[in-house]
């Protein structure tokens, strides 16, 4: 299964690039708040006859709305929804000094019909072995 990246496209390359790539057979997309093209990657998804169901999407919380906190992250995250039409997954993109509680946050503020997954992005091992105890389903 391939997963078709968009950082560092501009928005008509990512809308280009997504566009050809689900024309292709793809249907993973990966993207990032930070990537600035989450609306270019909604748009493509929007234009598909099944409104991108059959799509898995991909991204990830940005540090400045990690570092701005619950409210930025949860503002964020709606933004995200508008923006793709859809979010499978969504990633802590980097770690921050209180990812716990923005980790805790998400598994008790999003319910999984908005958004089923939930994972880290960029994490160490040292951080990422201090996952256990965090609630995983």
């Amino acid at each position: 299964m391939l997963e078709l990246g968009t950082y560092r496209l501009t928005p008509e390359q990512c809308y280009q690039s997504v566009s050809w790539g689900l024309a292709q057979g793809l249907t993973r997309v990966d993207t990032a708040q930070l990537y600035r093209n989450e609306a270019d990657v909604g748009r493509v998804l929007k234009e598909r006859d099944d409104g991108g169901a059959a799509i898995f999407v991909t991204t990830k919380i940005s540090a400045q709305n990690l570092h701005a906190g619950r409210e930025a992250v949860l503002r964020s995250l709606e933004t995200s929804l508008q923006q793709l039409g859809k979010v499978d997954q969504v990633l802590l993109h980097v770690p921050t000094d209180h990812w716990e509680s923005i980790w805790s946050t998400l598994h008790k503020e999003v319910t999984p019909d908005r958004i089923p997954h939930f994972g880290v992005s960029n994490f160490p091992l040292e951080i990422l072995s201090q996952l256990d105890p965090l609630p995983f389903s």
